[in-house]
């Protein structure tokens, strides 16, 4: 994945396509370690806010159990934000090669500690960016920049926003594309899976006889609102890893111009294979009457 050089050294801007296919790649090579960091945090989120939903459109419900059932969903959105952080580590590591991150009890409190604050500011930040719109791509990239750097770097929390901005502001062109995409393939999932919620209650009773309240309730499943909240919860499960993949792609992409880790990385799976491979003392030839032996002769076949 390793960028090619221009002709005055930089690299290349690749496409929006490219960025996303290469993203796709990312997460085909990456090991399931990494890929299930982001479900460890994101599940026990999920159910929290289905929680939070019943809880809220249950009119028994006293304020105060109210008060004392949303403490939950903020602290399982703290605990989201730190693993979310920690995937990204890993794809970051997939990208260059070898592991950078360094787990200490230190890093990780720090890393607690930024995410929470940068984890809170971002509700507000990022629905004011959608609300002015000019700022709305530059506002994505940094927040999805800035566990990459809570992970592998040790500046604090000002210099890691002047870093993010920095680095996204990089092709803006290409951030202002890739949003709509994303979108779109988030609109795609979102339809997709809430066909499949719909009839896979109807399904489960043809195939099996089994009549649960959910097919008994019929259109009045999919018009509970109930419904729409848990097709958003999982959705946003499928997708975010994917549009993580993507940004942490573009990050290494633009840090790469400075530093040439693409360059690195290129040159060190360029050597893996020769250190691998070795001279070989085996020589082949003919027998007295011309004729090569059996298993000699499916060598020359090759």
């Amino acid at each position: 994945m390793a960028a090619t050089l221009g002709p005055k050294g930089t690299s290349e801007r690749f496409g929006s396509l490219a960025l996303l296919d290469d993203a796709v790649r990312l997460l085909r090579r990456a090991s399931p370690a990494a890929l299930a960091c982001h479900p460890i945090g994101s599940l026990p989120l999920a159910f929290s806010l289905v929680a939070a939903w019943n809880m809220a459109a249950d009119p028994h419900t006293t304020a105060a159990a109210w008060a004392r059932g949303a403490i939950v969903p903020v602290l399982m959105l703290a605990w989201m934000n730190c693993w979310r952080a920690v995937y990204a580590a890993k794809l970051w590591e997939e990208l260059c090669g070898s592991p950078i991150v360094r787990w200490t009890p230190v890093r990780i409190t720090r890393l607690a500690a930024i995410e929470c604050w940068f984890g809170t500011a971002k509700l507000i930040v990022l629905p004011l960016a959608a609300l002015v719109q000019f700022p709305l791509a530059e506002t994505v990239a940094v927040y999805r920049y800035l566990p990459i750097l809570a992970t592998q770097t040790d500046l604090g929390p000002r210099q890691m926003v002047t870093r993010a901005r920095q680095l996204a502001a990089r092709n803006r062109a290409q951030g202002w594309a890739i949003l709509p995409i994303l979108l779109f393939l988030q609109v795609v999932v979102d339809v997709n899976l809430a066909i499949v919620l719909a009839v896979l209650p109807q399904l489960v009773r043809i195939l099996t006889g089994y009549e649960s309240a959910f097919s008994r309730s019929g259109i009045y499943f999919v018009s509970n609102p109930f419904f729409l909240v848990l097709v958003l919860v999982v959705s946003w499960m499928s997708f975010d890893p994917f549009v993580q993949a993507v940004y942490t792609v573009r990050y290494f992409r633009a840090e790469s111009v400075e530093t040439g880790q693409d360059l690195r990385t290129g040159l060190r799976r360029l050597r893996a294979p020769a250190l691998a491979a070795g001279s070989s003392d085996w020589v082949v030839s003919a027998g007295p009457d011309g004729n090569y032996p059996a298993d000699e002769l499916s060598l020359i076949h090759i």
